[in-house]
C-alpha cells in the first residue's frame, strides 16, 4: 500500500541542513549527505524497516521501506521546500517506530 503526500510550496535554492541534526535513534544511519541527489539518507530500523530520502530532478522523496520492498513503498512523501525535510522524516520516523 502506498500512501503519500505532495506538498507543492517552493521556497528559494538554499539547502536548509537541520534534517542532518535529528536523532535518528533507535535506527542506525547508513549514510547521510546534504547534497541534492537521489542518495541523500538512509536509515535502517530493525526488524525490517528503512527510512530514504533523496532528490530527484525537482523534488526531494522520503520513503518509508518495508521487509527491503523498494518496488511497493510502505509510504512516500514528496515537497519541493527542503525547510519542510525534518518535519517529514519526523513523520516518518515516527510511523515507523509506532509500527514496530
Amino acid at each position: 500500500m502506498l500512501i503519500g503526500i505532495y506538498i507543492d510550496n517552493y521556497i528559494g535554492v538554499e539547502m536548509v541542513n537541520d534534517w542532518t541534526t535529528i536523532d535518528y535513534s533507535p535506527g542506525k544511519v547508513e549514510y547521510i549527505d546534504n547534497y541534492k541527489h537521489e542518495d541523500m539518507l538512509q536509515v535502517s530500523y530493525n526488524p525490517s524497516f528503512i527510512l530514504d530520502m533523496g532528490w530527484y530532478g525537482d523534488k526531494y522523496i522520503i520513503y518509508i521501506i518495508q521487509d527491503c520492498d523498494w518496488d511497493n513503498p510502505l509510504y512516500m512523501f514528496s515537497t519541493l521546500d527542503e525547510k519542510e525535510l525534518k518535519q517529514i522524516i519526523l513523520k516518518c520516523k515516527n510511523i515507523i517506530l509506532n509500527t514496530i
